[in-house]
């Protein structure tokens, strides 16, 4: 049975089969009266094809002999067809571990008929087992990852779809691949030796070879590192206020990504200017793929802190006005130049009235980040070492710990976090243009009061001075 057929099969009568010339298969909707008919021209499977998706029929068979057509048949019991098409042939691209799979959606679907998820199917192949064991996962997109597989091996991969109470598709085309050797080198020490050597002192430092891609936006520039894989994305957006640490703790992230360790005498820097970034790692890296945007913030005094904190506040409400009020789910508070201790800016975001999750204790949740060690010296010598030095040292190696721990607390959940799309409607637009117009507006007039309040400071300063 498939989507548009049905293979029957006719067994011939106990008395008088050596007259009949062929067999008339007939065939009707369920529960409708009309009723079509195929020629078999013999005892066999016969397939009856063009038939509707998703629909039920009942089938009847008569011979036909030299001097007429014989009784017809009981009616079969229902048969209905599948809900739609097998999905495309799946394209594989294998590692050693690991199978990425992709597929086309299916060419037929029936009326009313939607497909739930898909069942990529996987079984090791060996010639002395006759059945395979097939192992499933499940996707909602025309994409899948199978993960956990033996290196150098043969695998066969199938796809079906899953249309709910319309029931399931037949196969796809089941294609071989195999997974390729296990390679045992660290991806950081393929990168060290793929990278330029920065001059500095200990540890090494490298600059990653970042591809730019034309992305035709004016004051935006965009780098990829590594190849574009099928593997799911995630998108940080960064936002932080000048000196707040976003490039330095961009680096610590691309650093763990790619597996640098504290005993490494080498680290890894992205970029001097903030930029965006996507990283596409590779198998061997900590992370899946991750797409890491930095938004630059606007330099300051300090004598201007307040006034800039209200501007960014504003800019922070009008930005979740445009996305929608459901991204404030997605929010998360990374605190950089953070100790051991309950972080204090923690406080000031609850007072400030910002929109994100809760933690346990009722304080955003946030991961704690202190960056000093990333590139901090990470071998002593007891010769040339002070007291004071390996306790230095030994707090180097406390923030560096804490920073892969939070790395990680960090990544995991943004795996579980659910994405919400920021595709921009031209009503969007609009408003984007319309904030950015009030923005600048409102920096004329905050530099306008500030020049006005640095000219009366001043008259009343000389008013002291005469």
């Amino acid at each position: 049975m498939n989507h548009n057929s049905v293979t029957l099969k006719i067994t011939p009568p106990r008395c008088g089969a050596e007259n009949i010339s062929s067999y008339s298969v007939e065939f009707s909707v369920s529960g409708e009266d009309g009723w079509q008919q195929r020629t078999a021209s013999k005892a066999d499977e016969v397939t009856v094809s063009d038939l509707s998706l998703d629909t039920e029929y009942v089938f009847r068979c008569r011979a036909v002999t030299s001097v007429g057509v014989g009784p017809v048949s009981e009616v079969s019991g229902s048969v209905k067809t599948l809900p739609c098409s097998p999905p495309g042939k799946p394209q594989v691209e294998p590692n050693s571990s690991e199978i990425s799979v992709s597929w086309q959606r299916p060419a037929e679907l029936g009326p009313d008929v939607q497909i739930l998820s898909y069942i990529v199917e996987y079984a090791q192949t060996d010639d002395g087992v006759k059945d395979r064991q097939w192992n499933q996962t499940m996707s909602r997109a025309e994409k899948a990852i199978v993960s956990g597989l033996q290196s150098e091996t043969q695998y066969v991969v199938r796809v079906t779809c899953d249309c709910g109470a319309a029931g399931r598709s037949k196969e796809s085309i089941t294609v071989n691949v195999c997974t390729t050797k296990r390679e045992f080198a660290r991806l950081a020490e393929y990168l060290k030796h793929a990278s330029k050597s920065i001059k500095s002192e200990f540890p090494q430092l490298y600059k990653l070879c970042l591809k730019e891609e034309d992305i035709d936006i004016e004051g935006c520039r965009k780098f990829t590192l590594g190849k574009e894989s099928m593997r799911q994305n995630r998108t940080i957006m960064l936002l932080g206020a000048t000196g707040s640490g976003k490039s330095t703790l961009i680096n610590g992230i691309i650093n763990y990504i790619v597996g640098v360790e504290w005993k490494d005498n080498f680290r890894f820097t992205l970029m001097d200017k903030t930029t965006e970034v996507t990283v596409q790692t590779q198998p061997s890296g900590r992370l899946q793929n991750e797409l890491l945007t930095d938004h630059r913030g606007r330099p300051r005094g300090q004598r201007q802190e307040d006034h800039r904190a209200a501007a960014q506040k504003y800019v922070f409400d009008s930005v979740l006005s445009i996305f929608g009020k459901d991204v404030a789910e997605n929010i998360r508070v990374l605190v950089t130049f953070a100790d051991g201790q309950r972080p204090p800016v923690l406080e000031a975001i609850m007072a400030s009235g910002v929109p994100c999750p809760k933690a346990k204790d009722g304080l955003p949740v946030n991961f704690k980040f202190n960056n000093s060690a990333l590139f901090a010296h990470n071998q002593s010598s007891a010769a040339e070492s002070t007291g004071g030095e390996d306790e230095e040292g030994g707090f180097d190696q406390m923030f560096w710990n804490m920073g892969v721990k939070s790395m990680r607390r960090f990544f995991v959940a943004l795996n579980v976090i659910e994405t919400k799309s920021l595709s921009m409607t031209q009503d969007v637009l609009k408003e984007r243009q319309h904030l950015e117009v009030s923005v600048e507006n409102f920096h004329k007039l905050d530099k306008l009061h500030l020049s006005k309040y640095f000219g009366i400071e001043q008259t009343v300063q000389q008013l002291i001075n005469h």
